[in-house]
Formats: C-alpha cells, structure tokens, sequence
C-alpha cells in the first residue's frame, strides 16, 4: 500500500485540534467577569466579561441562563451577537442592567455561555461557561 504524504498545513491545525481534545481543554478562556457583583434594586449596573478562544467559533452569539432574567424584568434583551470568533484575541461582553425596583431583594446566580448559531438556532454551547453571581440588595437611607 502506498505511503500518503498529507501537507504540514493541513496536518498542524488538525494535530492542534486533537491535542486540545485529548487534554479535554476547552475553547473558551474567561480573563474576567466572574467576580460576584452587588446592586440595589431600583440602580443600573454596567457588567462587563472578556474571553478568548483557542478555536474559530462561526456566528457567535451570548446568552445569561434563565436565573439571571429576573434582574432583566424578564425581558429578552439579554443576548447578543459577537460575530466570528478568531483564536487567540480577546472580546469582551457588555451589557447594561437596570434592576427594577421591585425585584426581590436576594442572591441570583446562573452563567454566560457562548454559543454559535446554525441556521439562526442555538446550535452548542461551547464549553466553560463564566458562573455570575450578583447580590440585589435593598437601599441603604
């Protein structure tokens, strides 16, 4: 049987994907964001969280799981499209919430995931999620 010769460039990434899969090390690398936030209901909060990746991600998008919309009053306007995600180059995420001044004084946790969207569906989560934690805390007179 003939020996087959496979290019240097096409054999490298696919050496480095394996590598990364065997180490079961994932993509997404969070440098900030998960510290846990305080805020009193009624008073806005600028939250910010950057990531990078060890891998392209196609039509990134990012979601706060279902835990975290009370402190959106329940509205959807907490996701958002990032684009393509290249390897190795930090992107942040921002987002601003007012906390309405009725909600519940208490500790709210869940996590923000980056996904990417196939035919404009979630189509996977990709690994390492940043845990949140945010305290909302009634107004001190």
């Amino acid at each position: 049987m003939p020996k087959t010769k496979v290019p240097i460039l096409v054999a490298l990434p696919l050496l480095f994907a394996l590598t990364a899969m065997a180490q079961r090390r994932p993509p997404i690398h969070w440098v900030s964001g998960g510290e846990t936030l305080a805020v009193e209901m009624g008073k806005t909060l600028d939250f910010e969280a950057a990531f990078y990746s060890d891998i392209r991600i196609p039509n990134a998008d990012w979601w706060l799981s279902s835990s975290l919309h009370p402190l959106f009053g329940g509205a959807l306007e907490y996701a958002g499209f990032l684009g393509e995600i290249e390897p190795d180059r930090i992107y942040r995420i921002r987002v601003r919430i007012n906390i309405p001044p009725t909600l519940k004084s208490d500790k709210y946790t869940g996590n923000l995931h980056v996904f990417n969207r196939k035919g404009g569906q979630p189509f996977a989560t990709v690994p390492e999620v940043l845990p949140v934690t945010i305290y909302v805390m009634e107004p001190v007179d």
